[in-house]
């Protein structure tokens, strides 16, 4: 099966962006690496960092304003 170029260029821009984003999300919230066995508290322990992370992005726009606007 042949796969258009245009789509092989779209899927390698998104694991470019997926590899971004975990560096990114690696450096603001200060992770290390966590040795975890099973895979339920692996799969639980990614699933936080990633709503850490769309956390801390939803708020950091916020939170640089000079003043705190309200309804958030």
């Amino acid at each position: 099966e042949t796969i258009p170029q245009a789509e092989v260029i779209q899927r390698y821009r998104a694991k470019n962006k997926i590899e971004e984003v975990f560096r990114e999300m690696k450096s603001q919230l200060a992770l290390r690496p966590i040795h975890l066995t099973r895979p339920e508290r692996v799969k639980v322990h990614v699933s936080i960092c990633i709503l850490a992370y769309l956390l801390v992005n939803t708020m950091e726009p916020y939170l640089k304003r000079p003043v705190i606007q309200y309804p958030l």
